[in-house]
């Protein structure tokens, strides 16, 4: 990894645990909602390469656990496996060349939603499936 990869890693994962902060002070309407503020470094990260991306994903989904205080409960692995995931999704769709930032937005909330109820039934039942269709509604805007 060049220098100016890893000052820009530094720098997005800062701004990433920075909006995730912020996000934590702005009321929610359901406990399950977010903005996903600290998804804006990641639209920004698309043109590192593959392992700084998922890296920088590691890097929000530790750092906002962290902030948030749930580093050592369950909601760390939701937070890492969707992260994860829809980094994957998102670095592969940006290659395509076919969806916009906001295909590539909307792509990510998708799979984000879907892998937070996967890893969540694994704990709690198939019973939160239930949840999809107002995620996926919420995500859209």
């Amino acid at each position: 990894m060049q220098y100016q990869d890893k000052k820009k890693l530094a720098y997005l994962a800062g701004l990433s645990i920075l909006f995730g902060s912020v996000e934590l002070f702005i009321p929610k309407i359901l406990p399950f909602f977010r903005l996903g503020l600290a998804n804006i470094p990641m639209l920004l990260a698309l043109d590192l390469g593959f392992p700084s991306f998922m890296i920088l994903a590691l890097l929000k989904a530790l750092g906002n656990s962290y902030i948030a205080g749930n580093i050592f409960s369950f909601f760390v692995l939701v937070s890492i496996a969707q992260s994860l995931s829809s980094a994957f999704i998102m670095f592969l769709a940006n290659k395509t060349k076919f969806f916009s930032r906001y295909g590539i937005s909307l792509l990510g909330a998708l799979v984000s939603s879907i892998v937070q109820l996967a890893v969540a039934s694994l704990y709690v039942g198939n019973s939160v499936f239930a949840f999809l269709p107002l995620m996926l509604i919420i995500s859209f805007f």
